[in-house]
């Protein structure tokens, strides 16, 4: 008996819900991978070719789905235990939200086997399920509250392809996964379509079933080329990665040195000064005023400090603008609103201001809420994040007007750095930088105050931000101030660019380079955003056209094939139409509402 008979007829069940369970383990981390995420898809999709047509396919179909389901819970158990107020809880929600990932994704997969079953076509049954996945996983990313996390999609895709990303953004990931993914099945499809019998009820071809009541005219014999061409563009889409740009020298005129610190306060080191409040806003004022000299920008991680009213806030800002001078200040803080009429009393809201200089430049408002953590207790906002900017001055040795012919509100030779904000969850949301108009210019760092219960959720999270950041173009400073979360930074220059990450408490500073003068022009997916979807649909529509040109004879055959589908479309509506009126009138309802 050979390798594909066993495979593909004798224990198929066996064989392909143990990988479910040990590719999922692999794949569907906190941190997904490209390639394991890879061969989990083409291992489902070389499933669902296989059984979609044969008996018992419904329970064959959930024995996949629970495989995957489990396997994607216990990869991400250790992270979800301190999620919510109880363990059981915390693992209740977790299999719940990895079992409707999966649905989801074998919902894509199965569409795309049947769709792809209905046509002839090669381009066709290649880019629909690619065109089909990166749009069911967009939607989802806009409509869960989780935004991208625990999905079937790599945070920041492989290194090859990250000169997509300030092109097309999580859709060039999306999309090389699933592309890559059918060249896969295309392949093991092939191999196990050998001398294999299908003793099942109802045996039908592997890859390709044609409607045998039909005289079905044969697929293109160009299929192999089809599939070598997609594999060959893969490969062509890595060849910038082969030619990187060189990272910005620290130290050169046309480099601007930003010295960027984040404020983790150590109860040894960083205590008040004697007689002061042993307070969180004391802590990290003395952590602050420490760093003041080294750093042009600090940031607090989020909610460092908790303020019951108004006054309580501007009396704390004013004491980091008289104690810390120098650098601008990002105070991360949680305040208490007043209750409204009809509204809730003791609920908060998240924010970030940014003190720069003698005032208050900006102040955000988290707009994500973690759900059920945050979501009964703490008001999102719906104001997206604005855009700032603070003066770098030259530093000691430099003329000025060496430095920057541009001076400052105070006359001072200064660069102007742009800057944004986020808030933790937000950054795992592309629609957070994307829809707010006041990010008509690029930034060149994303502030992003955070706080993770665990080392592996401050792994996703910190993914997400710097894959937020390189959407637009920029740079990424995740201060995360749980319990043994992570910081870092990462450079607004190139994917090969600087960058600086920590694991547990310590404040640090560190020098990013950015560029001299700054490119403000926005990314081409800051400019599209979900735009950018039509371009999988066209290269199908350019691939169905091509083989329909080659297949039906020309342009009219085109046209033909274009009416013939049109027609087909106009005529099941208006079926589904009579259908209905004829049920109207068996039940009696043919008289008109109004008399």
């Amino acid at each position: 008996m050979s390798l594909q008979s066993i495979v593909h007829s004798t224990h198929p069940q066996a064989i392909f819900n143990g990988a479910a369970v040990v590719l999922s383990l692999a794949a569907l981390t906190s941190t997904p991978s490209f390639w394991p995420l890879v061969l989990t898809l083409s291992t489902a999709h070389v499933y669902l070719t296989i059984i979609h047509k044969r008996t018992h396919f419904v329970s064959r179909l959930l024995v996949f789905w629970l495989s995957l389901s489990f396997g994607a819970s216990f990869s991400n158990a250790s992270t979800a235990l301190d999620a919510l107020s109880t363990p059981a809880l915390s693992l209740i929600v977790l299999l719940g939200m990895a079992a409707l990932q999966s649905a989801i994704a074998l919902l894509v997969v199965f569409v795309g086997v049947r769709a792809s079953g209905m046509t002839k076509d090669p381009w066709a049954q290649l880019l629909l399920f690619p065109a089909l996945w990166t749009s069911v996983w967009a939607a989802v990313a806009h409509l869960s509250p989780l935004g991208r996390l625990i999905m079937w999609s790599p945070a920041t895709g492989l290194p090859a392809y990250a000169w997509l990303t300030p092109i097309a953004g999580p859709l060039a990931t999306d999309w090389t996964v699933a592309a890559a993914a059918a060249v896969l099945s295309r392949i093991a499809g092939s191999w196990l379509m050998g001398p294999a019998p299908d003793d099942d009820d109802e045996p039908g071809p592997l890859i390709v079933e044609f409607d045998q009541s039909q005289p079905a005219q044969p697929p293109l014999k160009s299929q192999p080329k089809h599939l070598l061409t997609l594999t060959t563009l893969l490969l062509l889409l890595t060849a910038p990665s082969f030619f990187p740009s060189p990272a910005l020298p620290i130290s050169s005129l046309s480099t601007t040195r930003v010295n960027v610190g984040c404020v983790l306060p150590s109860p040894i080191y960083d205590k008040p000064k004697h007689g002061s409040p042993d307070t969180a806003l004391e802590h990290y004022i003395a952590a602050s005023e420490k760093l003041r000299n080294s750093a042009h920008l600090l940031v607090w991680p989020e909610s460092a400090v908790t303020f019951n009213t108004v006054k309580e806030r501007e009396e704390a800002f004013a004491a980091v603008i008289k104690r810390v001078h120098g650098p601008a200040v990002g105070v991360s803080f949680e305040e208490y609103l007043p209750a409204e009429d009809g509204g809730r009393a003791g609920m908060r809201r998240n924010g970030f201001a940014l003190i720069n200089g003698d005032s208050v430049a900006f102040t955000y408002f988290k707009q994500h809420l973690v759900p059920i953590a945050e979501s009964f207790a703490v008001t999102p906002s719906l104001t997206p994040p604005p855009l700032t900017y603070i003066a770098i001055p030259p530093p000691k040795g430099v003329t000025p007007t060496d430095w920057s012919p541009i001076r400052d509100h105070n006359g001072v030779h200064s660069r102007p750095l742009p800057l944004s904000a986020l808030i933790c969850l937000d950054s795992a949301h592309p629609s957070s930088l994307l829809a707010s108009p006041s990010l008509s210019e690029r930034p060149a760092l994303v502030l992003v105050p955070a706080k993770t219960w665990e080392s592996g959720v401050g792994e996703a999270m910190w993914a997400q931000a710097r894959a937020r950041a390189a959407e637009v173009g920029a740079g990424a400073v995740w201060c995360d101030g749980g319990a043994g979360g992570i910081a870092g930074v990462s450079s607004p220059s190139s994917p090969n660019g600087y960058e600086y990450e920590q694991r547990g408490a310590g404040s640090f500073v560190v020098s990013v380079p950015v560029a001299w003068p700054f490119d403000a022009g926005r990314t081409v997916y800051a400019r599209a955003g979900a735009w950018m979807l039509f371009v999988p649909w066209g290269l199908l529509g350019v691939g169905w056209a091509t083989d329909a040109f080659k297949a039906r004879g020309g342009l009219q055959g085109v046209k033909g094939g274009v009416q013939g589908a049109v027609g087909g479309v106009v005529g099941g509506v208006a079926r589904v139409v009579q259908a209905w009126r004829r049920g109207r009138a068996a039940r009696g309802e043919d008289a008109p509402l109004l008399q």
